[in-house]
């Protein structure tokens, strides 16, 4: 017997409805099912792209591992980090530093949370590595919008950003509890 994956309609976008129950339990906060929300997994361009072509991996058998997926995605939209695990202030300041580094950098942890995210909505299981690269990319979300709101004295993203942050690593540690019992 197979498990059931659960998938959204494209027409409506994510929804509790059409994710996995543990999903929904872990994942209370409207950021997950907001497709408009920059903040959250799925409503940035990247996480929608991700959590789409999840779907469709997972339709057409899952094939590799979910680190494969997501370094056959970070290929084909033609960038490289050079460490997915590093969260060194310093070194993630440096790549700051280096404008397509940065996009890169940006457009990677954005994948790397709606991958995480997107394995538990899909199956209500959460991958032990790609769990560490989502934590991770949330650290580096961190630092990223602290060094947003250093470089522009008043940017008005950085509460609702910094909401965000602790809301995608509350859900990511009740999803990882829920993995371990």
């Amino acid at each position: 017997m197979t498990a059931r994956l659960y998938f959204d309609d494209p027409d409506v976008g994510p929804a509790r409805e059409t994710s996995h129950p543990d999903f929904v339990r872990a994942c209370e906060d409207r950021l997950f099912y907001d497709c408009t929300d920059d903040f959250g997994p799925f409503g940035n361009d990247d996480g929608a792209d991700a959590l789409s072509r999840l779907e469709d991996w997972y339709r057409e058998g899952a094939k590799g591992t979910l680190r494969s997926f997501i370094d056959g995605m970070l290929q084909e939209w033609g960038m490289t980090i050079p460490d997915l695990a590093t969260t060194d202030r310093e070194t993630v300041n440096e790549w700051l530093a280096d404008e397509e580094l940065e996009t890169a950098l940006r457009a990677a942890d954005n994948l790397v949370i709606a991958v995480a995210f997107g394995e538990a909505k899909i199956t209500g299981k959460l991958d032990n590595g790609v769990a560490m690269l989502a934590r991770a990319a949330l650290d580096r979300e961190a630092i990223v919008f602290e060094h947003y709101s250093s470089r522009e004295r008043a940017w008005p993203h950085a509460a609702s950003a910094n909401a965000a942050i602790n809301v995608k690593r509350a859900a990511l540690e009740k999803l990882e509890k829920a993995r371990a019992e």
